[in-house]
């Protein structure tokens, strides 16, 4: 694997939405989808800058052994097809209730789904 695959696949800070008022800003101003496990709120910014994403995880569902599973999950999800996301997208990704016991491979398959969808 060549230097410049690995790069393209890092997951730098610059991609993620760090503070609390871009998190409600996307969520009460953007727009929604809804998938089985996934709810998936998104914003046009206009800056550019690469895309950018946020996770919430609400304590209900579940431990934190299992909150950082699902996050973890859906940040390898989105350093993958980040490349192929338009560089004024800001999402922020939040999981349903049935999220608690899924596979990867949903996850990966309907967040994929849900953010090609928005393009």
């Amino acid at each position: 694997m060549g230097i410049s695959k690995i790069s393209s696949l890092s997951f730098p800070k610059s991609a993620r939405i760090l503070k609390n008022a871009h998190y409600r800003h996307v969520v009460n101003f953007g727009h929604k989808r809804v998938g089985r496990f996934l709810m998936v709120h998104y914003q046009w910014q206009g800056r550019g800058g690469g895309p950018r994403i946020g996770i919430t995880v609400s304590r209900k569902f579940g431990n934190a052994v299992e909150r950082n599973l699902f996050k973890r999950r859906v940040r390898e999800v989105f350093r993958h097809i980040r490349r192929n996301l338009p560089s004024d997208l800001r999402c922020v990704v939040k999981p349903r209730p049935m999220a608690t016991k899924v596979a990867f491979s949903d996850i990966k398959t309907e967040l994929t789904y849900l953010l090609r969808e928005t393009v």
